[in-house]
Order: C-alpha cells, then structure tokens, then sequence
C-alpha cells in the first residue's frame, strides 16, 4: 500500500493522491504511480538522515560553532535546504511553541511509559485482537494456534521476550515487516529514542560506554519485552494457521511460506500496535501541540478502527452477528478485562470489583477517541477532569515547588520532601527510574498482605 499512498507530511499519506485535490483512482490517472513512487523511495531513503541532520544543525552548541566558521548565511543557506529540499518525512517545529509543546510530550512519554510493570503486561491483552482476526466466527479458532504456538517459540520469548533466541531470530528472518518493526511499537517511544546525538555526553563503565539516550532507551525495554512476546506468539500462530489450512497444496513449498509469512504480517500489523508511518492514522501523523492530545494512542488509535470496521461491516452484510459477538466478547470485553485486572493487581493488589468490570468495556470504547479518553479515565479513577498524561511533567514540578513547604509546616517528612523533588528531577533527565521502585514497592505491600 506503501506505493499508491503518497508520503508528502501535508498529505497524510492518503489525504491526496493526485494534485487538484481530483479524488480519482490511480488506474485512471497512471502518472501518479511515478509520483508516488518517487516520494515514496525519497522518504525511504532520507526520512531518517535528515531528521538526525536536523537535530544536529539545531542544537545551539554546533549553530554557534557553525556560525563562528562560516557565517550566518551559510547556515540559513543549511537550514533551508534540510527543511525544504531535503524532505525529512515530518514536518519540521519551528515556533516556540510547538517547540514547547514537543519538550513536554516527550517529557511525558518517559514519565508515563518508562519503568511502568503494568504498563508492559498490558501488551499481552492484544492478543485477544489477534485471536479474533484468525478465528473470524469461531473463538477457540484463533486460540488454537495462539496457545499451540507457545510451544513452537522460544520458551525465552514467547514468555519472558527476550531477543537473544533462535526463534526470534528465525522469525525476524522470515519477515522483514517484524524486523522493521521491532522498535516501532510505540509513537512516543519510537520518536524520543529514534536518531543519534554526536553531541551527547559519553559515560564509561568498566568497557562499555553509555549515555543519556541509553538509559532512556532501556527505560523502555519492558515495554518491548512484553510486546516481544505477544508477537512472537501471534506471529508462530498466524504461520501454523495458514500453512496448515489456508494453503494450496499444490503449490510448492516455497510458495506455500512466502504466502504463510504474508498472511501472519497481516495479522500483527492489524492487531498489534505499530508506529511504522504508513500503520498510523493521518490523526497521528500530525506535528505541533496537537500531538499532545494522541498521547500513547498508538495502539488504541488501530482499536477504534477496528471497532468501526466491524460494525460497518455488519451493518453492510460483510459479516454476520455471530462473527460480530465473537469480536464484541474478545476485543470490546475480554482484551479490556485483562488489561484492567493486570492494571488492579499490580496497583491496588487485588482483582477488580465487579462494578468495574461492568464499566470497562464501555471506557475501552472510547479510549480511541481524543480528549473523551481523558475525561472517561477522570471519571473511571475519580481525577480532575485536566488529568491528562500530558500533565505529568507539570504535576511533578508542581509537588516539589510544594515540599519545602510542606517538610517546614509539618504536612510531610524529609524523605517525602526528598522524593517529591527527585520526581521532579526525573522530568529534567527525561527518565523516571522511581516508577519501577514504586512498583516493586506496591507488589511488595500487596503480597505481604495476602
């Protein structure tokens, strides 16, 4: 689909296909396939090299060395030919407030996402979209291989996801999408660890070298991890599926794998959460503060659409009722169910109360939906309807502008005080190393009151 999509940001990848805004095929326009072609092989080729480049010829240490050497025309010369002939992929932030407005997403990502248990467990309920996608009607169906493919993986990764297996391996080399992939499951994740800093301090330990983007980096990997395991699952299952009943026998060996592979990178990139540019919706591919309101949507942006596939397709005679409550009990009930029992284990130590599980398939309705979203988790939690994720860097900064207060008045202790400010210290080094300890904290307390 990469090719008939054209890759221009203003586009939105299917916004326009020919100039004009003349909504024709492109077999009745065929001049639009070299178009196409050749934004796409551009951004393919270039898309990432010059976003480092424009980071680099940013940041104010290498502009003034630049400037000191060749002068400012130069470097406005530079400047403008990254940002408007060298096509970088995305549109570039140029005021200062969209400038803020990035500082603070991703300030927030690594807040919100970084070091969070419940956070990475969650990744596993997205097997119940795939499940649902291999069995069509029947709901042991997609099961079936699911479960059975636990045993074809690596123990390694379909349980813990680890990288460093031999099924893993064989998998990423039979499929170049999940290679691709495999750093892109999230927006956020993928944009605030993506590119490099030559600039950047170096840190040695022992042999090895680290930095800042490092340690972000590994602030994510359970995150990854988990994903990792579903995938691999999903995957081995879509594979077994075809093969043994969707596949020509006639056709030769090869062939039978090449479509087997197809057929499983169709299922996870229709059911798992995937920041590859033509994966996201156009609501995503936007740049500014508006990005602030898509915070962590990836995955609940290709919810919502699988939501209002299904029930177009009932209502225009595609599917009937029983493949429709197969998907209302495995994506809208079930997937939510477990997600939110993960989510209650870990924090409060318990599982759900029922009136809980009552609500939950209806917020998971509207988790796809901006800014309602927000207001559905006020309401789900009992917050303030401006509780937004985006909000988490202000709210830090806020309770350590409070602690001094607070430890003189007596309303806190030193080491209340302390870790207030450490929080809001987490949100300068954009890591939050404190969201695993008060994990480990809550699992400790809630397992030594069972």
């Amino acid at each position: 689909m990469a090719v008939i999509r054209s890759t221009k940001p203003e586009d939105g990848f299917t916004f326009q296909r020919v100039p004009g805004g003349a909504y024709i095929p492109p077999l009745l326009n065929p001049s639009v396939w070299f178009r196409h072609i050749n934004h796409t092989a551009r951004y393919a080729a270039y898309a990432r090299v010059m976003r480092d480049m424009n980071r680099l010829t940013r940041d104010p240490e290498w502009r003034s060395t630049f400037k000191d050497k060749a002068g400012e025309k130069h470097y406005k010369a530079l400047r403008d030919w990254i940002q408007y002939n060298a096509n970088p992929g995305r549109k570039l932030l140029n005021t200062a407030l969209d400038q803020a407005g990035n500082i603070l997403r991703s300030t927030a990502t690594a807040l919100i996402l970084g070091f969070k248990t419940a956070v990475g467990l969650k990744q596993r309920a997205s097997m119940f979209n795939a499940a649902k996608a291999m069995g069509g009607k029947s709901f042991f169906e997609g099961w079936k291989y699911i479960v059975g493919a636990v045993g074809h993986v690596d123990f390694r990764t379909s349980v813990f996801g680890l990288s460093q297996s031999g099924s893993w391996e064989h998998i990423k080399k039979a499929s170049g999408y999940l290679k691709t992939r495999e750093k892109d499951i999230d927006r956020e994740i993928s944009d605030m660890t993506r590119g490099i800093d030559p600039l950047t301090k170096r840190i040695k330990i022992g042999d090895k070298v680290f930095t800042a983007k490092d340690i972000q980096n590994f602030a994510f990997e359970w995150i990854r991890m988990n994903d990792r395991a579903a995938v691999s699952v999903v995957w081995t299952g879509a594979y077994n599926q075809f093969i043994q009943k969707k596949a020509n026998k006639t056709d030769s060996s090869a062939v039978q794998h090449k479509e087997a592979v197809r057929y499983a990178d169709g299922i996870v990139q229709d059911t798992q959460p995937s920041s590859l540019s033509p994966e996201l919706s156009q609501l995503q591919r936007q740049e500014g503060w508006i990005r602030l309101f898509t915070l962590f949507m990836t995955f609940t942006l290709k919810y919502g659409n699988r939501l209002m596939q299904h029930k177009r397709a009932l209502s225009q005679g595609a599917i009937g009722s029983k493949e429709y409550f197969n998907f209302i009990m495995q994506e809208v009930i079930l997937g939510p169910w477990l997600a939110m029992t993960i989510s209650s284990i870990v924090v409060m130590g318990e599982f759900p109360e029922l009136e809980d599980l009552v609500s939950e398939p209806f917020f998971a309705a509207v988790s796809w939906i901006p800014l309602l979203r927000d207001i559905a988790g006020a309401v789900r939690f009992n917050k303030d309807i401006g509780a937004s994720p985006v909000g988490e860097p202000v709210t830090r900064i806020l309770k350590a502008g409070q602690a001094p207060g607070k430890l003189f008045s007596g309303d806190s202790n030193f080491w209340e005080a302390a870790w207030d400010i450490g929080r809001a210290l987490e949100a300068y080094y954009r890591v939050s190393p404190s969201n695993f300890a008060k994990d480990v904290l809550r699992i400790t307390e809630n397992l030594s009151n069972i």
